[in-house]
């Protein structure tokens, strides 16, 4: 099966400080038919305000991706962590057990990243955090793997799932064919056709595990970029 989430169609939030486009059913935003996609269970768009942020709250039992699109976030958590993310950063935090933490933008300008939030393969387990910038290689290369469950991977998850980049110029192509059960492309700048279908900045593209895994990804804008999960485990049907 294919699907496409529209960009305008997700659910959104605006709380004046921050601004966020929902994926799937999150906080405020409910809607029975977008709970999730296999063990995906949360891409939310966020933009926030300078001076602002999410004070110190719990989260357990999920593994939690930020990726920074631009600006800083500064994180602290209850595990002793206090680190600035960036532009090109990855941070993954493994709730587990329990965790509080807040992010806060003290700076001026607006501060824009994607939360994820992806069912983790075990409960209970020990909490985790881990970050690294990408952001070289996000500009150069056309396709990076970021995280996974192997242990060979340069951030391990402990979810049944693999992240990859996509950076395309235009009409750059790349073919890719995946074993796994589902494919998520969630574009964040620009657009590009797979195969036949186009999507566009905003849009996600969702392909479950009956669906054709040999894909042709092809810029249609000077740049387009992307992130794609390989997803193993169809808790979300």
């Amino acid at each position: 099966m294919e699907n496409i989430r529209k960009s305008q169609e997700r659910g959104k939030v605006d709380f004046g400080w921050l601004k966020s486009f929902h994926s799937f059913s999150f906080g405020h935003y409910y809607d029975p038919k977008w709970m999730g996609f296999q063990n995906l269970r949360v891409i939310n768009d966020d933009l926030v305000a300078g001076e602002n942020g999410f004070d110190f709250h719990p989260h357990k039992n999920m593994e939690i991706i930020t990726f920074m699109l631009q600006g800083e976030l500064t994180h602290q958590d209850s595990m002793g962590n206090k680190e600035v993310i960036r532009r090109g950063d990855i941070q993954v935090m493994t709730a587990g057990t329990g965790v509080m933490h807040s992010e806060w933008n003290y700076g001026k300008e607006a501060t824009k990243l994607l939360q994820i939030w992806i069912l983790p393969n075990a409960m209970e387990l020990k909490p985790r955090y881990e970050q690294i910038n990408f952001q070289d290689k996000f500009q150069t290369e056309q396709f990076t793997l970021v995280a996974g469950i192997k242990e060979n991977m340069p951030i391990k998850l402990n979810a049944d799932a693999n992240l990859y980049h996509m950076n395309l110029k235009n009409d750059e192509s790349l073919n890719f064919k995946s074993e796994e059960k589902g494919i998520y492309l969630h574009v964040y700048q620009g657009s590009l056709k797979v195969n036949d279908t186009e999507i566009k900045a905003g849009d996600a593209l969702m392909i479950d595990q009956l669906g054709l895994k040999n894909l042709t990804f092809q810029s249609t804008t000077e740049k387009t970029q992307a992130l794609l999960f390989e997803l193993n485990s169809p808790l979300f049907p």
